[in-house]
């Protein structure tokens, strides 16, 4: 497992961050020591974190998205409290300690699938539905009004 905080993410050339995850193809888990805020997987990690930072937070580095996604935008909401959260990238091999199947078996969808539902980020959708068990009360969430009372229990 290789271990960032967002500041190393935003901040650290990329080479640097390239060496560290050796190009392999990961689930990554976006989180604060209390809450774990999303999951995602990329056979291109770096390029996937960045794309959902892009552009609130890198500004005008074309990541190849017009806007952030839902974490990008939350983590942008929570600077600079959010540069010291943590993204976690973990190969197959890391994953199999969260899941039933053999390693044999289990490809990077099924790792991501299976930790959805294990650990429920709030701002995931897919395997979820945004199951956000009041976990991001203490966070700044501009946008949850626009979403339905059903599925943002805490506002």
């Amino acid at each position: 497992m290789v271990r960032l905080t967002i500041a190393e993410l935003i901040d650290l050339p990329d080479y640097e961050i390239h060496d560290r995850l050796d190009g392999k193809e990961c689930v990554y888990i976006f989180r604060d020591e209390d809450a774990v805020f999303y999951i995602g997987k990329s056979n291109n990690p770096l390029r996937r974190l960045w794309q959902h930072l892009a552009p609130e937070i890198l500004g005008s580095w074309d990541a190849g998205w017009s806007k952030a996604t839902d974490i990008g935008r939350f983590v942008a909401a929570n600077l600079p409290e959010a540069r010291g959260w943590y993204v976690d990238l973990l190969t197959l091999k890391d994953c199999e300690q969260y899941t039933v199947f053999c390693l044999q078996s289990l490809c990077v969808d099924d790792a991501e699938a299976n930790l959805i539902h294990l650990l429920q980020p709030s701002l995931n959708r897919e395997f979820n539905g945004y199951r956000c068990n009041g976990q991001l009360a203490k966070y700044s969430c501009p946008w949850a009004e626009k979403i339905s009372e059903e599925l943002w229990p805490f506002q």
